[in-house]
């Protein structure tokens, strides 16, 4: 008897394997759409499904959870996503519901779970029936609520008392998209006029070469963009270059470079400047290329090296130097919502002990009279604040002090200058600026 020919995967399915590959195997969000298996066709739909459900994940677990009678077991985990699936589908796509429950069946059979199928049916059905009763089931905790862990959301209300819950949904709406003008090509006013002649709404970013789409479009459809004349970037990551304060002549770090927006800014604004940019993943740093290549901008250097140590260092001391410090990621969920799932509380005071090894490293490179920017895009002072105190304790205070931030944007700390995330505003951004006396 010939075996039947197994069904082709459906861009649904592909999603269901990459939720799959973030909650089982703790994949990133990026790592699992970066998936060439995927085809260019369906990537629309896999992202859009599997940030959704992501995004959502705490009240859809809760809400599929309250309706099975005993756990799933940890080896057939697929079928979680399954039903995270079906129920994101259900509460916040406009699918049919008969479409949603009857295409998560079909998917528990082609992904090689036939038994599933009615467990699939019997629960998604319940939700659809209940939803039709009385609406969308409340949420029961406040991971549920919120849609985060609960030590993430504790966090959050010990650093930003009451403001911590408009933070905490801030978090679950999307981000607007930013582009940075490249000014040897359009000043902002030019370029938005540009946009407003194709139809694309934009109002001015908190940097003088930045812009905010009133909807996301393809980045391919942004006129000039193949040439170098914009990219894409948050309008918080704009703002390190003002921060930095570069001038003409000078030679400058930056410390942990990928992806490349922070230093490709800085040349925008001094395309002749000495930069040397440094990144320890060969992949990334070969993206920066790409993208050097794109925008007709070349750092003096690009070094794959490894900042925590002086390896790669020539002797020659830098003017400047951006250390942006590989971190949590928590000012950004919007952007990663896996991040949510992903990270652990004890993987704050990890970063911190990196974060604080790579400041000790690079100061070494620093010359007497230069400035070092740390940044992170992390709301947490452990990352923070906390970083540049225990850096200020063990310096000699006649070799490092820490210079103010007067800015119209975010808020002064103790030692340094914090950019919240906000509804249709920036990403979450921690900035101090660290003068050489000595």
């Amino acid at each position: 008897m010939k075996k039947k020919p197994v069904p082709e995967a459906t861009g649904r399915d592909m999603a269901i394997t990459a939720l799959t590959g973030i909650l089982v195997r703790s994949k990133s969000l990026d790592q699992v759409l970066l998936n060439t298996n995927i085809p260019a066709s369906e990537r629309p739909l896999v992202q859009a499904l599997v940030t959704g459900c992501v995004r959502h994940y705490y009240s859809l677990n809760e809400i599929i959870q309250s309706y099975l009678k005993k756990p799933i077991r940890q080896k057939d985990q697929v079928i979680t996503s399954v039903l995270l699936l079906g129920a994101y589908q259900l509460l916040y796509t406009r699918a049919p519901p008969y479409a949603a429950v009857s295409e998560a069946v079909y998917s528990a059979n082609r992904l090689g779970k036939p038994w599933a199928k009615n467990l699939v049916n019997a629960v998604l059905r319940a939700l659809q029936r209940d939803i039709g009763n009385s609406g969308k089931p409340k949420p029961q905790s406040e991971e549920a609520v919120f849609e985060h862990p609960q030590w993430y959301i504790d966090q959050v209300r010990e650093h930003y008392g009451v403001e911590g819950d408009a933070l905490l949904q801030a978090d679950n709406t999307r981000a607007p998209m930013c582009i940075r003008i490249n000014p040897k090509h359009y000043s902002r006013t030019a370029y938005k006029d540009i946009l407003a002649r194709t139809g694309v709404v934009s109002q001015p970013g908190i940097t003088d070469h930045c812009l905010v789409l009133e909807k996301p479009i393809p980045q391919s459809d942004l006129p000039g963009f193949s040439e170098g004349a914009v990219s894409i970037q948050d309008q918080g990551a704009q703002l390190a270059s003002s921060v930095l304060n570069t001038e003409a002549g000078d030679r400058v770090l930056d410390a942990c470079a990928a992806p490349g927006g922070k230093a490709f800014d800085i040349l925008e604004r001094f395309p002749g400047l000495d930069l040397t940019v440094l990144e320890r993943d060969g992949t990334r740093l070969e993206r920066m290329r790409q993208e050097s290549g794109r925008l007709g901008l070349f750092p003096q250097q690009f070094i794959q090296g490894d900042a925590t140590h002086l390896s790669w260092w020539d002797r020659r001391f830098y003017d400047k130097i951006l250390l942006d410090a590989p971190c949590s990621g928590s000012g950004t969920l919007r952007r990663h919502p896996d991040i949510k799932i992903l990270k652990r509380p004890e993987d704050l005071s990890n970063y911190h002990k990196v974060q604080l090894c790579l400041l000790n490293s690079v100061w070494q490179t620093l010359k007497p009279g230069g400035t070092l920017v740390y940044c992170t895009c992390s709301i947490f002072p452990v990352e923070n604040g906390q970083v540049i105190q225990a850096f200020l304790e063990s310096t000699p205070g006649w070799q490092a002090g820490l210079e103010k931030i007067d800015a119209p944007w975010g808020r002064a700390m103790e030692t340094g200058r914090q950019l919240l995330p906000e509804i249709n505003g920036p990403d979450g951004f921690y900035f101090a600026r660290l003068k050489k006396t000595g």
